[in-house]
């Protein structure tokens, strides 16, 4: 028999596709956030081999096939919603409202910005966001930036190598447009605008922009230099040395090109939304520079 919980947290194993984000982490800082606060927190997943803060529910499961899930969603009153699939979101989110959820909260991405151009049977993104806001529940849907653990976790392009793999292998590390500067945050930052999502009753009804600042792989380089102490060697490709990477990595020339598209655009244009995750929280925003102090460990060679 499956305890009484407040929050439930959908937590899905890695996907090789744009927009996905490494959810544990993220979902790791929000539910040490929410024991800090007195909060139950039930974790359903099927990711193995992951620690979890002591006193969270671990309950074996995928949110995209809810049936099979459904007892995960009793006794709830709000859900964080990652990894559903439009297919069986409506179904997910008939379990959250039967099992008493007074909020929905989407880790969602930027491709309903992208979807909205096409026709509805092309919808991903949007599909779920449509649905939870049709779902009866209060919801919001929340628009992540790049965890800083993606230089140790697994996030697309999968086939690259992580900053933290290639530090460990004796570099060099190699990035077509090194100098471009993605908007990136530390994860418990992102986890305590989620945390705001689920409770703070300003943010119903609306999809948020949990932004950070731009950061560029040679900012995160020279950061586990300065954190380690160790030489690190990085090599910032051109488009057409960066092509070649990409492929030789097992890219296809089309999902390369996207690749290069997308970091090049930072090359000269900064996120609309940049530093909004700073205005959200109202405090400043831990900076890469501490997190690879904090995980410097993770980036020593033997």
């Amino acid at each position: 028999m499956i305890s009484r919980v407040t929050v439930l947290l959908t937590v899905p194993a890695p996907v090789d596709a744009p927009g996905r984000i490494p959810v544990v982490p993220v979902a790791r800082a929000l539910a040490a956030g929410l024991l800090v606060k007195g909060q139950a927190v039930r974790v359903l997943s099927r990711v193995r081999n992951e620690v979890w803060p002591e006193g969270v529910e671990l309950v074996d499961g995928d949110v995209a096939q809810p049936e099979g899930a459904a007892p995960a969603f009793e006794g709830i009153s709000a859900l964080l919603l990652a990894g559903a699939s439009p297919a069986t979101v409506h179904r997910a989110l008939e379990l959250a409202a039967a099992g008493g959820a007074g909020r929905v909260v989407v880790l969602s991405s930027h491709g309903p910005d992208v979807e909205v151009a096409f026709p509805p049977e092309y919808w991903e993104w949007l599909a779920v966001e449509v649905v939870a806001e049709r779902c009866g529940l209060p919801w919001c849907h929340v628009v992540p930036s790049l965890p800083f653990a993606t230089a140790i976790s697994a996030s697309y392009p999968m086939a690259l190598p992580s900053l933290r793999d290639s530090v460990q292998a004796g570099g060099p590390v190699m990035r077509p447009f090194a100098m471009a500067r993605l908007p990136s945050i530390d994860e418990r930052d992102l986890a305590d605008v989620l945390r705001l999502a689920l409770f703070d009753r300003d943010f119903v009804g609306k999809r948020i922009h949990a932004t950070g600042y731009g950061l560029s792989e040679a900012d995160r380089v020279e950061a586990v230099i300065r954190a380690t102490g160790q030489a690190v060697e990085l090599r910032d490709l051109s488009r057409d040395d960066g092509l070649l990477y990409l492929t030789s990595q097992g890219l296809e020339d089309d999902e390369a090109a996207y690749v290069l598209d997308t970091t090049g655009w930072f090359l000269e244009h900064v996120d609309a939304h940049e530093g909004e995750a700073a205005r959200l929280l109202g405090r400043s925003l831990r900076s890469f520079d501490a997190w690879a102090r904090e995980n410097c460990d993770a980036f020593r060679t033997a």
